[in-house]
């Protein structure tokens, strides 16, 4: 079965890991990226994607889309990190230029195109595998044949009865977390699917001492093994809620089943799916605003009633006190400004900023206007401004309001940057 949730897409310099969804930021262009949150090295592509407004009908040159085609956003792949220049995705012309911003314009046909960086698997289980054989099985003291034993009698079994007591020998010891049992996740997992809590409960506990495994390749093993079973209305909810024990590596995959669940009937699924990310969240309160990040970054792919539930932790409801920082919003925002405008408005319910407490850090949060890239962003920016403390120098006060008069000038600025100066007096 293939993969029904797509890789993510990343815009602004940013990325989420594609093990757990950890946003990440991409400052430079070397090829690999390592994971701040589960250690995952992933492989950097940067692609073109074109933008509204799309070329005007009248525009005609050799590579120019027919007039059918151009209503799609068609993406051209640049394999090279490296690489500084691009084509217009539209008509071909070279566009150069080698800053961060996301937002290119095509000087010959007028296409605006969005960078983007798209971050994929480096390795997979297979290099995990080797990796722990060469850990697990130094010397001559690793004797396997135990586990072996108890999950063909598992597996491959007749009695019904002996199946569930190997199930319950194979979980209860620790010992059975080797790289045999490693090896075999997918016909575990397979025993899962049956049906049989008798077996499925067991197995699935053995499953979460994978998850709340000291290494973290045994727990990207589960988890990569487990993607190819819970994308499935009708699979083990033992397993979902065992993958809710985990540190957090194993929610983007909760979510996207939810997701995968919810718009194709199996609300009770999904249910199940977000049950294991609440339990999650609790379990690790102290990483929850990390956690809620990965939901944040979620959204963008998300629908029905999987999204609603991830707009509300977003705004801090589901009891888990979630407070974003502004400048996470704010980012969060320039993304959505590209990929779902329609949730901007539910964003801007997000925020709750305090007035800043220093002459440095209102200026700071002024400064940081020009780091956003949409028009939305900076908006929301200028509005989250707030009033300066009343210790601010007459100087500095003075220059930060001929900053704001600059934004009102602008229309597009110009509502926001009023609000942000009348906050000043």
């Amino acid at each position: 079965m293939l993969d029904p949730v797509p890789f993510s897409l990343f815009h602004t310099g940013r990325a989420q890991c594609p093990e757990c969804a950890a946003p990440l930021l991409l400052t430079d262009k070397h090829p690999l990226v390592e994971c701040h949150y589960c250690g995952a090295s992933s492989l950097v592509e940067r692609r073109l994607r074109t933008l509204e407004p799309m070329p005007a009908p009248e525009f005609v040159t050799i590579d120019a889309p027919v007039d059918s085609a151009r209503r799609v956003r068609p993406s051209q792949v640049i394999p090279v990190i490296a690489q500084d220049e691009s084509h217009c995705p539209t008509c071909g012309a070279m566009m150069d230029g080698s800053d961060v911003q996301a937002i290119r314009q095509c000087r010959q046909c007028g296409t605006q195109s969005k960078i983007e960086r798209r971050l994929t698997h480096r390795g997979g289980v297979d290099d995990d595998l080797l990796s722990l054989a060469k850990d697990l099985e130094k010397g001559d003291s690793c004797d396997f044949s135990k586990t072996k034993s108890l999950l063909q009698r598992i597996i491959k079994g007749a009695d019904l009865a002996d199946r569930v007591r190997a199930a319950y020998q194979f979980a209860d010891n620790w010992q059975h977390l080797n790289i045999v049992a490693v090896r075999m996740l997918p016909e575990i997992m397979a025993v899962l699917r049956e049906g049989d809590l008798r077996l499925e409960v067991p197995l699935s506990e053995f499953i979460g001492k994978l998850l709340c495994s000291d290494d973290p390749r045994l727990a990207r093993a589960a988890v990569r093994t487990a993607e190819k079973f819970t994308f499935d209305e009708n699979g083990s909810r033992s397993l979902l809620w065992q993958l809710g024990l985990g540190d957090g590596i194993g929610l983007k995959l909760l979510l996207d089943s939810a997701d995968y669940a919810a718009t194709r009937g199996g609300v009770d699924y999904a249910c199940a799916a977000l049950w294991a990310v609440n339990m999650m969240m609790e379990r690790h309160y102290a990483r929850r605003v990390m956690l809620a990040e990965i939901v944040l970054y979620r959204l963008l792919y998300m629908r029905g009633p999987v999204q609603a539930w991830a707009m509300e932790l977003i705004k801090g409801q589901m009891g888990l006190g979630v407070r974003f920082p502004t400048p996470t919003l704010l980012r969060f925002m320039d993304d959505c400004a590209c990929e779902r405008p329609e949730f901007i408005p539910h964003i801007q319910k997000c925020f709750y900023t305090g007035g800043a407490e220093s002459e440095k850090e209102y200026l700071s949060r002024l400064a940081f206007i020009n780091e956003l890239f949409t028009v939305p962003a900076k908006c929301a920016a200028l509005e989250q401004l707030l009033a300066p403390p009343r210790t601010m120098p007459e100087q500095a006060v003075t220059r930060a309001l001929n900053d704001l008069l600059a934004y009102a000038l602008q229309p597009q600025f110009a509502n926001s940057a009023i609000y942000a100066m009348n906050a000043v007096f």
